[in-house]
């Protein structure tokens, strides 16, 4: 679970908890810490896929058109 201080009351119901800590003081607080922390496990998590990675992000992205941009 990736969280803000005030998820940790739900850390028992997790298997792995990552905790974003953030004061919010100024406007972007709430994105950089949480943005910057999923960059970097999708690049970690690229490197140990290596060609896989490609193939499954390739699969995404297809199905994504295929969608055409419904959410």
């Amino acid at each position: 679970m990736i969280t803000d201080q005030s998820g940790q009351k739900y850390a028992e119901q997790a298997t792995h908890l990552l905790v974003c800590h953030m004061n919010n003081e100024t406007p972007l607080d709430s994105y950089a810490v949480p943005s910057s922390l999923i960059a970097h496990l999708v690049n970690n998590t690229y490197q140990l896929l290596k060609g896989n990675a490609t193939k499954v992000s390739s699969k995404i992205s297809a199905n994504y058109a295929n969608l055409n941009e419904l959410e």
